[in-house]
Formats: C-alpha cells, structure tokens, sequence
C-alpha cells in the first residue's frame, strides 16, 4: 500500500492541489507507481493529443470483481487503440488545472451495463 493509501484498485479521489475527481491506484502488481488518472475516457486523437502534451496514458479494465489501471505501451497503443471494441477504457494521467477533453477527444465508457434497467413505472416481474 502506497503512503496515500492507493492500492491495484481503483477508488475516487479528489486532487489534494487542484480538487477536481481523479481515480487512483496502483499500476502494477510489482514494482507500481501510483497512477492518478482523469475520469474522462479518451478516443485516438485524445491520446494522441494526452502524449504529445508529455502525459502518459492508461488502461482502466475489470479484473475479476474490481478495476485496475495499466500504463499503456508503444504496442498497446497501436495493437489495442483507445476506441477498439475491448472492454477497457482509456484514461489520461491526471495534470492540475489542465483544460478537459471535450468533443471529439471523448470517448463513450466500455462498462456500458450488459442489461437495461426497467424503467421506474414499469411493472414488476414477479
């Protein structure tokens, strides 16, 4: 456990310098950094745009019942990009007080729930 009290999984947190939500955790299993990620989910030119700015970038996934960030590589961004139909999402690392990624940077989530909820007036199924 990390001295801000980060582990493998992913929690919300706010920024102690900027206070906008990041999500933090560990990147690996040995040997991690503490990862502080944007929410947002990234598209291609998003993360081309989060590299070129020097960031790096993340994967956030499900492993088993919760989610863990992975720093992307030079092959995970050409053999996996950010809008492929995996189920992960692209995240940038977090910089205080830099301006959100809007429009075409964004990405929707690839947690979309497999099954819709029922609407609140509808009947009951039992």
């Amino acid at each position: 456990m990390a001295e801000s009290g980060a582990t493998r999984k992913v929690r919300p947190r706010r920024c102690n310098l900027c206070n906008a939500v990041i999500l933090l955790a560990l990147d690996g299993d040995i040997c991690a950094l503490e990862a502080r990620v944007d929410p947002t989910p990234l598209t291609e030119l998003g993360e081309a745009l989060a590299l070129l700015e020097g960031g790096r970038t993340y994967n956030l996934r499900r492993e088993g019942p919760r989610f863990v960030l992975d720093p992307r590589d030079s092959h995970q961004i050409t053999w996996a990009p950010a809008t492929s139909r995996t189920r992960m999402d692209v995240l940038r690392a977090h910089r205080c007080h830099a301006d959100p990624p809007a429009g075409a940077l964004v990405a929707p989530t690839s947690f979309v729930e497999a099954h819709p909820r029922p609407a609140a007036d509808a009947a009951p199924t039992f």
